[in-house]
């Protein structure tokens, strides 16, 4: 699970683990307003208040672009 949060970071989550697994400090400036995921890619994408939208390889917790 991902959670975006309020000043702008994205937290990795394990339901299974019941822990945070990664956590992002620069994901965007401000709050984080959409996630969503690609059926196809498995990759995650993230917009946030700063107008900019961000893919990222959900199992490393890095971006792609």
């Amino acid at each position: 699970m991902v959670m975006g949060t309020a000043v702008g970071s994205l937290l990795f989550y394990s339901v299974t683990k019941s822990q945070v697994l990664a956590q992002t400090s620069d994901a965007h400036v401000g709050q984080v307003t959409g996630l969503t995921w690609s059926p196809t890619t498995l990759a995650l994408y993230s917009c946030g208040e700063d107008g900019h939208v961000v893919e990222w390889d959900a199992e490393s917790a890095t971006s792609i672009r």
